[in-house]
């Protein structure tokens, strides 16, 4: 091999080193599709205040309502989780998880009825996080929200 055979070669191999390094993204580079933006809307909640009397129970309702084009992703469980019973002493719940059959589903609103006992006079607040995937038609996305609602517990009439 002489010298002007190698001087060529070796200038290929830079030009083809450099084209393979610089000109393809790794995968790694490429990573995940774009998640939207924190100012674009995804979702809204929908949680309502609750006004029970002593002793009696009544349903808190959420609802987690995809905004077009996104849907709900049936195919990921769509779960709440409750904050311990100890942190609301003025009232009860029956479980503090609710997933599976407990959640109601639509194609764009996933509904979950919760029902809460009223165990003294005053008002309380019920929280909990609410776990959940939306789906558009080039990709799926996971959220996980606080959620409270207001609950106020009066004395029964009489």
């Amino acid at each position: 091999m002489n010298l002007h055979t190698s001087l060529r070669l070796c200038t290929g191999v830079l030009i083809c080193g450099a084209l393979a390094i610089g000109g393809c993204k790794s995968v790694s580079q490429v990573g995940e599709p774009a998640a939207p933006s924190a100012s674009s809307t995804l979702y809204r909640l929908q949680t309502d205040d609750l006004t029970i009397s002593k002793d009696e129970t009544a349903v808190a309702q959420l609802s987690v309502v995809a905004v077009s084009p996104w849907k709900l992703n049936e195919a990921y469980p769509t779960k709440l989780e409750l904050s311990p019973q100890q942190a609301n002493p003025g009232i009860s719940i029956e479980k503090d998880s609710y997933g599976g059959s407990d959640i109601a589903y639509q194609a764009t609103k996933a509904t979950v009825a919760v029902p809460v006992r009223g165990e003294k006079q005053g008002e309380s607040l019920l929280n909990g996080t609410v776990k959940f995937s939306l789906c558009r038609a080039d990709q799926c996305i996971l959220r996980e929200s606080a959620v409270s609602w207001r609950v106020r517990v009066t004395e029964p009439p009489r």
